[in-house]
């Protein structure tokens, strides 16, 4: 992810060495990366042929799922990669994965987001990033808790989304209802705070979670001990005791 927004930043301010130096550096260390290459064309296009560019992807992917049961190569790296599009959008993974990870609230105010941005013809990088990978993201495997790794590249560009949605309704708010300015605040204010409690409930049952289950943790604790040195041996023994008791 830091490589990804690191080069959309640069591209931002039409750094395009610096911009194909850091969109293949996020390639080599995570391949679904690929989309980012096709930015700098996407930005220079009208909105008519991106739009339509972006409904024959969705076509041409449909299509793929569809055959692609079907259709086997000689060719190793084809068919792997094309393992992954073997199923079609799973609706109710989405649901769960977006539910617990993003939130409804914050979903809602990434679309206000976007469509402030459509409305304004606000086409940065950033929101064909954002466009482009959702539509890739879309027809990969979905299963919550396991691959939403496939999701975290477009959680930063949602959140940037949301907080101008954010910011938008407020000032659609204002000028519409100057009377009420405080309410609205105030209803901003509760939105955000709910956001956070809820997300660092979230993160505290996570890690409650994660440290009776995750093996690390336990073989860590040798470290603990700050009494005499650690020893590899008994750090060794701990591991193989917990994945051979």
């Amino acid at each position: 992810m830091f490589f990804i927004y690191l080069a959309i930043a640069f591209l931002l301010y039409d750094r395009k060495t610096a911009f194909f130096l850091f969109a293949i550096c996020a390639i080599f260390t995570k391949y679904t990366a690929f989309p980012l290459l096709f930015l700098p064309l996407l930005i220079k296009l009208k909105p008519r042929i991106w739009i339509s560019l972006y409904v024959s992807i969705v076509l041409a992917l449909s299509i793929f799922v569809m055959i692609n049961g079907y259709v086997m190569t000689n060719i190793g790296w084809v068919n792997y990669f094309s393992s992954f599009f073997i199923n079609r959008p799973n609706f109710y993974q989405m649901n769960k994965e977006t539910a617990y990870f993003l939130g409804f609230f914050l979903l809602a105010a990434s679309i206000a987001g976007l469509y402030f941005s459509v409305k304004q013809e606000k086409y940065s990088a950033i929101f064909h990033w954002v466009c482009l990978f959702a539509i890739f993201r879309t027809f990969l495997p979905w299963m919550a808790f396991r691959v939403s790794r496939y999701t975290l590249p477009l959680y930063p560009g949602l959140y940037i989304f949301a907080a101008f949605g954010c910011y938008q309704c407020f000032m659609t708010a204002k000028i519409k209802w100057p009377n009420y300015q405080k309410w609205v605040g105030a209803f901003l204010i509760l939105a955000i705070g709910t956001i956070i409690y809820s997300h660092s409930q979230k993160s505290l049952n996570l890690l409650e979670t994660t440290s009776k289950s995750f093996v690390g943790f336990k073989s860590a604790g040798v470290f603990k001990d700050t009494t005499r040195p650690p020893r590899l041996g008994h750090s060794l023994a701990t591991t193989n005791e917990i994945f051979h008791p």
